[in-house]
């Protein structure tokens, strides 16, 4: 091969090898922009879960106000007709399943909030994964760069173009697919988060009934009493 020829072909060497550079930023440019929106979207589920967690407390609160005024309730009935007994069993009854129901919902709170901490562990993989890369091909480049400037032959330029080319798309590739990866994770969290806040508000709501059954009955109940009372004052009632 004459020094012509290897000129040219050390030139389009050159300019392929430009050309892969400049892919491989771009590559790296979109990928910093897709960590970037992942990351704003893991810190906004942080915060609507720090929200749903807000809610979960003041329901925990509101269930240990109907424990407690079920408590109370317990000692006002007692002596009171047996069906009034089994109203306050269904009661609680009732209280011990919202009591359950929030449990469970907590656990998935709980196993929600794991999948956020797996996701941010996943794209500090991918980011590392990414610098490894990023490493090798400026390793490659500076290489290529020395074995040309010694004059190396043009089927060694070759092959390390190949070399060059594969691990560019090896990149992509990796990056793709950890980059559906994680919006799938990030799809499947807003699926649970949304059921779960749905489920949350359905059982503050019956709570908060349930709290009005047990005062209108702790209503009536002094009612009676006061009624006793009277009758008892007056003679009439022993």
């Amino acid at each position: 091969m004459d020094c012509t020829e290897y000129n040219t072909v050390n030139y389009n060497f050159q300019v392929e090898l430009d050309k892969r550079n400049a892919d491989t930023i771009e590559l790296r440019k979109e990928s910093n922009k897709t960590f970037l929106e992942l990351q704003n979207k893991l810190e906004l589920r942080s915060t609507q879960l720090s929200a749903v967690q807000e809610k979960y407390d003041r329901l925990e609160q509101v269930f240990k106000e109907v424990e407690k005024e079920s408590n109370e309730l317990r000692d006002k009935l007692t002596g009171q007709a047996q069906d009034e007994i089994d109203y306050r069993v269904h009661l609680e009854a009732q209280l011990n399943a919202q009591k359950a129901f929030v449990q469970a919902h907590k656990e998935a709170l709980d196993a929600t909030k794991s999948k956020c901490i797996d996701m941010e562990t996943t794209i500090v993989e991918l980011k590392t994964s990414l610098d490894a890369q990023n490493s090798k091909q400026v390793a490659l480049e500076a290489e290529n760069k020395r074995d040309c400037s010694l004059g190396c032959k043009s089927v060694f330029i070759i092959e390390k173009s190949k070399s060059l080319k594969k691990d560019v798309e090896k990149i992509q590739a990796e990056s793709k697919a950890s980059i559906a990866k994680l919006e799938s994770r990030v799809t499947e969290l807003l699926s649970s988060e949304s059921k779960l806040r749905q489920e949350l508000r359905t059982t503050e709501s019956e709570a908060n009934e349930l709290k009005i059954k047990l005062r209108k009955l702790v209503t009536e109940n002094e009612y009676k009493e006061e009624m006793l009372t009277t009758l008892r004052h007056n003679g009439e009632f022993d």
